[in-house]
């Protein structure tokens, strides 16, 4: 826990000095974030949906890999009905509003679908979270065709078009991996995280 602690504190001691900057819009700063197992674990409420409706605890990872339509109505009773069971990463949490206050936009990327954005933007304001905006993927179109990895490269190639620099923080190792593959030239630094207190820069 120390180690994530400190680390995110040096990132805001570096990232201070240019605060005026930030808040005059002379440069522009984000930080892109996951929602699930990133911001808030999701473990009880994927076991708990799981077993209601597989009548079996099933892992996150095992969920990623039933067809599409079935990991939909999974994720959608897991976030739904069992939000409430949702734990919130407080280390990440109150790194984001210390950076809100120096400046910096918050926009959370998050596979979850329209369907959920209510829940999910209550979840974010329940905690303090400020943010920008809440990008999520629409339940049907041309983009349900797209996979994760692909569609987040895609939402963070669009958002740098309006900043300077970007802080990304995310659970999944092969997601961060395909947007720094996909998108090279672009200022963003790469953080994995696994709940509740590991946070890793990946360079």
């Amino acid at each position: 826990m120390r180690g994530a602690v400190n680390d995110l504190i040096a990132i805001e001691k570096e990232l201070s000095a240019k605060s005026v900057m930030y808040k005059r819009g002379e440069l522009k700063l984000v930080i892109i974030s996951d929602f699930d197992d990133t911001l808030f674990d999701v473990t009880k409420s994927i076991h708990m949906a799981t077993e209601e409706i597989k009548g079996r605890r099933m892992s996150k990872y095992a969920v990623h890999e039933l067809p599409q339509a079935e990991r939909a109505v999974i994720y959608t009773k897991a976030y739904t009905k069992y939000d409430h069971t949702l734990k919130p990463n407080t280390t990440l949490i109150d790194f984001y509003r210390t950076m809100y206050d120096l400046g910096a936009h918050i926009i959370v990327v998050s596979a979850r679908r329209e369907n959920l954005r209510a829940k999910t933007e209550a979840k974010l304001k329940k905690h303090g979270i400020k943010f920008k905006e809440v990008i999520l993927r629409p339940e049907r179109g041309r983009a349900t065709n797209v996979s994760l990895e692909e569609w987040k490269a895609r939402r963070v190639g669009d958002i740098m078009k309006k900043y300077n620099a970007a802080l990304l923080f995310d659970d999944m190792r092969y997601i961060i991996d395909h947007i720094k593959e996909k998108r090279k030239r672009i200022a963003v630094r790469y953080f994995l995280v696994k709940y509740p207190n590991e946070i890793t820069e990946i360079k």
